[in-house]
């Protein structure tokens, strides 16, 4: 079997055609992600819940889910990032904080849109995605 492809080649190609072949196609009138903070990365799982990453840069900050809107198709997932004070001790390690975003919330969307709040109260979109 010369010619056989990977298991693993096979699995990514299959998750990128579904991505591609969304029913839910974004337009010139929608937004572009204009995250300024930290990494943020999204999984979706095979029970086509989500997982939400924010990769914090020292201890002490926050990030959670505040409200999940679906409607047209898209899920809108709105997060909060706090910062820690500036007077605060925290730990110098690179800190993940994770955020579950179950099937239930997500509903029918055939895609997510995950907007964050940030400590000074500006909205960003930080991630748009078609949902497999």
């Amino acid at each position: 079997m010369r010619n056989a492809i990977p298991p693993l080649a096979a699995l990514l190609v299959c998750c990128w055609l579904g991505a591609c072949c969304s029913n839910t196609a974004m337009t010139a009138n929608e937004p572009l992600p204009d995250w300024r903070g930290p990494a943020v990365h999204c999984r979706f799982l095979g029970d086509r819940s989500m997982q939400v990453e924010l990769t914090a840069p020292t201890g002490g900050h926050s990030f959670t889910l505040t409200d999940v809107i679906v409607r047209d198709g898209r899920a809108d997932a709105e997060f909060a990032w706090r910062k820690p004070a500036p007077d605060l001790l925290v730990t110098q390690a690179i800190t993940p904080l994770q955020v579950d975003v179950g099937n239930d919330r997500l509903l029918e969307a055939t895609a997510v849109w995950v907007w964050i709040t940030d400590s000074d109260g500006a909205r960003r979109l930080a991630v748009a995605s078609a949902r497999p």
